[in-house]
């Protein structure tokens, strides 16, 4: 194990680096991108926030409280921060990951965050849920079929909201499905009986959603070298608010 920290003053903040080497975890561990998962919309928190590392090697995400990754609060004085990293088994081969929220559009709507796994070897989604702070644990609660293999999110730093409760997942064909993520409803929305989907040219750039707060519709744009264009929007039928 090779760990390293080292503390920068910058105008009153603490940055700290670790490293961790993982191959005392397992040698074949492939980490292909990391988001932070809070326990609730407001923490900053690092005991309250669990970072999420996607190992496209196998079936699993591995999972660490922020503030044992930082050599805080660790179990015991002997702990070393690879007893506090664990693994959790989702889809094959998953790579990209977005921080996202949950809806619950009742009387009093609320948003519990969440986080979606793009796995590109079953060509699935996961939903990652936070159920415990302490171990952490962290639950897979529920899995989406696409029809095509799903590469990474559009960039959303607002989040779905019951206005607009879509998440956006780009495949490697280039489509782009809306997820919705309302609790009761979570899945791919349908399109004349077919699963709905934005198409455009094949690896197109990155993207981005742009939630416009005074309408009750959010805007889908896809930017490219030397180009924006936006690709299309979607807003809940009155029947499906029901």
């Amino acid at each position: 194990l090779a760990v390293g920290m080292g503390e920068h003053d910058m105008e009153g903040a603490t940055q700290r680096n670790l490293c961790v080497d993982m191959r005392f975890l397992d040698e074949s561990v492939d980490l292909v991108d990391v988001e932070i998962l809070p326990a609730t919309e407001e923490t900053v928190d690092p005991a309250e926030t669990v970072h999420v590392m996607s190992d496209r090697s196998a079936d699993r995400v591995w999972i660490a409280r922020t503030d044992h990754l930082l050599g805080q609060n660790l179990p015991s004085d002997d702990a070393r921060i690879v007893d506090v990293i664990t693994p959790l088994r989702v889809g094959l081969a998953p790579s990209g990951l977005s921080s996202t929220f949950l809806l619950d559009c009742g009387e009093t709507p609320s948003r519990t965050p969440a986080m979606l796994v793009a796995n590109r070897g079953s060509e699935d989604l996961s939903l990652l849920e936070i159920t415990d702070l302490s171990t952490p644990q962290v639950d897979e609660r529920a899995v989406v079929a696409l029809p095509a293999v799903p590469e990474r999110f559009l960039l959303d730093p607002d989040g779905p909201t019951c206005d607009d409760p879509y998440a956006w997942v780009v495949a490697d064909d280039g489509r782009m499905f809306p997820i919705d993520m309302r609790a009761e409803r979570f899945g791919l929305p349908d399109c004349g009986g077919a699963p709905c989907a934005v198409g455009t040219r094949a690896r197109g750039g990155a993207g981005a959603v742009v939630r416009d707060p005074d309408a009750a519709r959010g805007r889908v744009l896809v930017g490219g070298r030397g180009m924006l264009g936006e690709v299309g929007f979607l807003r809940p039928s009155p029947a499906a608010a029901d």
